[in-house]
């Protein structure tokens, strides 16, 4: 069993211009999580994780998108996606790493 767990977040990374938008368990969600927000005009791109986080060990990947967009970002997640933390939101297969 694979855990797709997105979960939303704003706020300070250490990427420059980019700010996480959304921390995604696998490779494959933090993709679909992309194309989402693609399809809405919101650059964005993906970078592991790792650094601890309040709200568990760290590790998936990061959605980052450039700062100016990140409340545009937030809104189309948590608006397309029924709900951000549930596990399958995202679809059922892992799809390639």
């Amino acid at each position: 069993m694979v855990a797709r767990t997105v979960v939303c977040v704003l706020g300070p990374g250490g990427y420059g211009l980019l700010v996480p938008a959304a921390t995604a368990s696998s490779r494959h969600a933090a993709a679909q999580l992309r194309g989402l927000l693609a399809e809405w005009g919101v650059r964005a791109t993906v970078a592991p994780g790792g650094a601890p986080r309040i709200d568990g060990p760290g590790g998936g990947y990061e959605v980052l998108v450039f700062g100016d967009d990140a409340h545009a970002a937030y809104r189309v997640i948590t608006t397309m996606l029924p709900d951000p933390h549930d596990h399958d939101v995202l679809g059922e297969a892992e799809g390639p790493q």
